[in-house]
């Protein structure tokens, strides 16, 4: 993207981790990025197609990462064989968090948060984020990798404890 675009994006990044996305105005973005506010409309239609802009990497690399896991998983002939996907997925979702930390600090800080208005690209990501987990802990039950806990409750745990995870080291810097 051009440079003008880049320092938007980058404005209104730091704008919405600082006061949330819906505290920020289109006129705050474009006095942030050191433009007038109709160089904004020339990138984004509004504060919402900004927000899916700033989330559609994340999201690509997390449909990605999903995407070859569960392709491994449907290939697996036994647990034993689950254990690499769900190691490639890991280190997969890993790196897109090192080269977009922003980013996931966004999605964490904005997904409980009404879906209304600017934040609906974000729990719309929260949303198949979670569905795909769901998905990868069925097939990890019909392989007889994990028993007695529904998928659906364990596939929350684990997004809760990676979640409350990324907030310490993203955010927190206890890593």
């Amino acid at each position: 993207p051009p440079r003008a675009h880049r320092g938007a994006h980058k404005s209104a990044l730091a704008l919405f981790l600082e006061r949330g996305v819906e505290n920020v105005t289109v006129d705050d973005i474009a006095k942030a990025a050191g433009t007038a506010k109709g160089n904004f409309y020339r990138y984004a239609a509004d504060k919402r197609e900004l927000v899916e802009a700033l989330m559609a990497p994340l999201a690509e690399a997390f449909d990605g990462a999903f995407l070859r896991c569960d392709g491994r998983i449907q290939g697996a002939k036994s647990a034993a064989e689950l254990t690499p996907a769900y190691l490639g997925l890991a280190m997969e979702l890993f790196e897109a968090v090192r080269v977009q930390p922003d980013a996931v600090l966004l999605w964490l800080q904005e997904s409980r948060a009404p879906a209304v208005g600017a934040r609906a690209p974000i729990a719309d990501f929260n949303h198949e984020l979670t569905q795909k987990t769901v998905g990868l802990t069925v097939a990890a039950h019909k392989h007889g990798l994990l028993q007695k806990i529904p998928p659906e409750v364990s596939a929350l745990a684990v997004i809760g404890a990676v979640e409350r995870l990324l907030i310490a080291y993203l955010r927190d810097g206890l890593f």
